[in-house]
């Protein structure tokens, strides 16, 4: 039997698997469900338990998602952790992808994508999310990887099961499709009339899933179904699951039809704010694949030409989407990532000189100033005759002078060479720095809150506080923590979630007129009076939403470093009955509401 050997190539592999686990995994059941995660919650915890009541099951709008959970929560247990546990896993083992598209990518630059996927904000945010765009984007790579090695079967199986993970799926089934019908229709976009000399040799490169299949097409297309087919309805339990799976897709085209969700501006502000080095870098690379073609008339390799097609088609259709999203927009990180890493390559060369790491170091000590002077506060005393403004301004004109400055002189000593090497490693330093500051602030700082533009959706509150107090008023009164009767009138699915462990917990439209439960939840807006004379009142914030009229916030220079921003809160009260806190009395108050 063949063995493979373990290489130092492995290894990194091994190692940039870890990081990305660990990035997604840590901390991952913090941050309280969000009512989108929670309503998806609450369908897998139903196939958990395989409710069946008047009405069938549903596991729309993701029946990938739905079934997957639901088997974690009847082998484990229901928990924040279990409902994001699918797209973690997915989102970790994305950062493994690379090693297989070697060929293509080169080795060098296979890992430098594996590491920017593992560290990038979008896919870290969207790895934590229940219910995100993860597990569709990794095994729709997945089948095009397969389709490349030519196992029509596996692929047709990672594509369907892809589907299954909601709307997601099809916008970058969209993407896909037109980056393959434009590049299998005029497969050479960018050549010139010297093409055709060269047209043997660029024939090879063409890679084997945008090329033209016959017989292995219709394995593919059979797996597919039988893989969506089976998943939907898991393994046929639920057959409800088909039309669920059918929905899905309606429910996409129905987006073009509706009113905008989300700014079109939103997605694209995110890609600078969040994907600054990598989006930098392939615009760079594309300049340069600019130049180098009206130079040398040299027609770009096919790999550039599928990332560049992708990245435009992906950004072009989320933006004419009217039911955008800004997670939307994640199908364009990798092949930016593909273009930013090769750009890289480019940039510094295989040995670095001693001068160009003095002047890296130098580039990257002044531009962290450069970036503290930009985001500091007013310093300036209240007496002085001149605007901070103005006075920061002059600073960070200085700054960038001494850059200039440093970068002239080392190209007049030594060459323009080691100059340009040196002022693109300190300036990707820095951009490599501030990508992991987004990415540790959006996934582990403020996860799941409304600063950061990838949230979708308006946060949830002070959970655990709620939680807390009802679980002492059910432990002073019943013993236990979960067997105190509570109604909500509150439409809130993360609300249902929490207190999925309380059995005597319903949701009803009105509250009964002749009945006094011991807990009542109600919104603030809910003119309750009855309940202030015989019950104890306390509220909680339960909704944050973004609290700005703009497309951001109206601070720009204190949300890029800090993410301070306007936020609106929206509250919920939690009435307590008199009698269950010690000393009281529900006689007492009914004397006290009734008068003497």
């Amino acid at each position: 039997m063949r063995r493979t050997a373990l290489t130092v190539e492995h290894v990194l592999y091994l190692l940039i698997l870890l990081l990305a686990a660990c990035l997604r995994f840590y901390r991952l059941g913090t941050a309280p469900l969000s009512d989108n995660e929670a309503t998806l919650a609450l369908q897998a915890l139903r196939a958990s338990q395989m409710e069946r009541g008047q009405e069938a099951l549903t596991l729309a709008p993701q029946p990938g998602y739905t079934v997957t959970t639901g088997l974690l929560f009847f082998l484990f247990s229901s928990s924040d952790f279990m409902a994001r546990a699918v797209s973690a896993v997915c989102g970790a083992l994305m950062a493994g992808l690379p090693f297989f598209f070697r060929k293509q990518l080169g080795r060098r630059n296979s890992l430098l994508v594996a590491l920017g996927i593992a560290i990038d904000p979008g896919l870290v945010t969207a790895s934590r999310l229940a219910g995100g765009p993860a597990p569709a984007i990794f095994l729709s790579l997945l089948a095009i990887h397969f389709w490349q090695d030519k196992k029509p079967a596996w692929a047709g199986v990672s594509a369907g099961l892809a589907s299954l993970f909601g709307s997601a799926f099809v916008h970058g089934a969209l993407i896909a499709a037109a980056t393959w019908l434009i590049l299998y229709r005029k497969q050479r976009p960018l050549a010139t009339t010297h093409d055709s000399e060269e047209t043997p040799k660029n024939e090879g490169e063409q890679l084997p899933y945008l090329s033209k299949v016959n017989q292995p097409l219709q394995q593919f297309a059979l797996f597919a179904l039988g893989s969506i087919i089976l998943g939907s309805t898991a393994f046929l339990l639920f057959p409800e699951g088909l039309a669920d799976w059918l929905n899905t897709w309606m429910a996409y085209f129905q987006g073009w039809f509706q009113p905008e969700a989300t700014p079109a501006v939103l997605p694209l502000a995110a890609l600078c704010f969040y994907e600054a080095l990598a989006f930098l870098l392939a615009i760079m690379s594309l300049l340069h694949q600019f130049a180098r073609l009206g130079t040398h008339g040299t027609p770009l390799p096919m790999l550039h030409r599928v990332a560049y097609t992708w990245a435009g088609i992906g950004m072009a259709l989320t933006w004419l989407y009217p039911g955008r999203q800004v997670m939307d927009i994640t199908w364009v990180i990798i092949p930016l990532w593909i273009l930013a890493c090769n750009e890289l390559e480019n940039l510094l060369p295989a040995r670095l000189h001693i001068v160009s790491l003095i002047h890296a170091i130098l580039v990257l000590v002044l531009t962290g100033l450069l970036w503290n002077t930009l985001i500091s506060p007013i310093q300036a005393p209240a007496a002085a005759t001149i605007s901070w403004v103005w006075i920061r301004l002059v600073v960070i004109i200085g700054i960038l002078s001494l850059i200039a400055l440093i970068s002239t002189l080392v190209y007049l000593a030594y060459n323009w060479e080691l100059s340009r090497v040196g002022l693109s490693l300190g300036m990707g330093s820095f951009l490599f720095l501030y990508t992991i500051s987004t990415m540790w602030g959006a996934s582990q700082v403020r996860m799941n809150l409304p600063q950061e533009l990838w949230t979708p959706g308006p946060a949830t509150g002070q959970v655990g506080l709620f939680l807390d107090t009802v679980h002492d008023l059910s432990r002073w009164n019943r013993g236990t923590e979960t067997d105190l009767e509570v109604l909500y009138t509150v439409s809130s699915p993360a609300l249902t979630w929490y207190l999925r462990e309380f059995r005597n917990a319903r949701y009803v439209n009105h509250l009964p007129e002749m009945q006094q439960p011991p807990v009542v939840i109600t919104t603030q807006e809910s003119q309750v009076t009855a309940l202030a004379a015989t019950y104890r009142g306390q509220d909680f914030v339960w909704w944050i939403r973004p609290g700005w009229g703009t497309v951001l916030p109206p601070d720009l220079v204190r949300w890029l470093a800090f993410k301070e921003a306007p936020l609106f809160q929206e509250e919920i009260i939690l009435w307590a009955r008199s009698d269950l806190f010690p000393g009281g009395s529900l006689e007492n108050a009914l004397e006290v509401q009734n008068g003497p």
